[in-house]
């Protein structure tokens, strides 16, 4: 079961508290090894999630969500096809994110640290520690 990442708006749940705007219960309460993982900013509205389930296009079809493509941490941007390049860093663009961040990148995991370290605040995120 692949992990991916998921940009998804905070919400407030019933205690008042951001969470984010997925959740897989109980859609996904049948996938044993089913693990999310988020990063939320304080005063940001966007959430980064890892999730770890079998169904990704379940989650990902949901309004507001973005799932970040099906790539590994370790490949170079540059290998990435292109259109699926130019989808991502228009979703990273309409979140917030600027389009620098995907057009300078050397690997995928400096697009997914950039968000975790400036987007989010998160000083210390690492996505080499961020997982499902």
């Amino acid at each position: 079961m692949p992990q991916r990442y998921y940009l998804c708006p905070v919400v407030l749940d019933d205690r008042g508290r951001r969470v984010p705007s997925i959740k897989l219960e109980p859609e996904f309460a049948n996938d044993e090894n089913a693990s999310m993982t988020v990063v939320i900013h304080d005063t940001e509205d966007i959430a980064l999630c890892v999730v770890n389930i079998r169904n990704h296009a379940a989650l990902a079809a949901k309004s507001g969500v973005d799932i970040l493509p099906d790539f590994p941490l370790d490949s170079k941007v540059g290998s990435m096809h292109q259109a699926t390049k130019l989808a991502m860093r228009a979703r990273l663009v309409a979140r917030g994110i600027d389009a620098a961040v995907t057009d300078n990148a050397d690997g995928f995991r400096d697009i997914v640290n950039h968000i975790g370290r400036t987007r989010l605040g998160n000083a210390g995120f690492d996505a080499d520690n961020f997982s499902a």
